[in-house]
Parts: structure tokens; C-alpha cells; sequence
């Protein structure tokens, strides 16, 4: 796992969730959009933690992130494991 040396700045936390009809298949993802000051950056999130950011942080607030990388169909995956407000 790696941790970003600098608080990022929040700006917002989504999750998605229903039921695809066609495939026939629930769905559940989300991502949380970040920014050095300069760009924005959205990555994908664990879905119950985006409903934690939602109500834990505020646009602007400076915040810490742990990021989870995998590999999945020979591409790297990075997810959100953890945000924290930066001290």
C-alpha cells in the first residue's frame, strides 16, 4: 500500500448502486475526486467508504489517502482504502 506524501484537497466522494437490467445484474462502485491545487485526479473507492467521506469531509478540507494496487486483465487497479483528515 502507498500513502500520498501531501494532503490532497477533497472535493467530493460518489457511490453508484442499482440493478443493471441488461445484465441482469446488481451493481455497487464508486470514486472520490481529489486535487493537488492544480488538477483533479477521481480514483476509484471502496463503496461503503465513499458514504463515510460523504459525511466525514467538506469540500476544501485537506485529507490523507491510503491507495490499495492491483492487477486485473494484466492493468493496474488503484482503489481508495482509506482517507483520513490530514494533521
Amino acid at each position: 500500500m502507498l500513502q500520498s506524501i501531501k494532503p490532497l484537497v477533497f472535493i467530493r466522494a460518489e457511490r453508484n448502486r442499482g440493478y443493471s437490467e441488461k445484465s441482469k445484474k446488481d451493481y455497487d462502485f464508486a470514486n472520490i475526486t481529489l486535487s493537488d491545487g492544480l488538477e483533479s485526479l477521481k480514483v476509484d473507492i471502496e463503496p461503503e467508504l465513499a458514504e463515510r467521506c460523504q459525511g466525514a469531509f467538506k469540500k476544501g478540507d485537506n485529507v490523507v489517502i491510503t491507495v490499495d494496487i492491483s492487477e486485473m486483465n494484466n492493468r493496474a487497479r488503484f482503489v481508495v482504502t482509506d482517507v483520513k483528515k490530514a494533521s
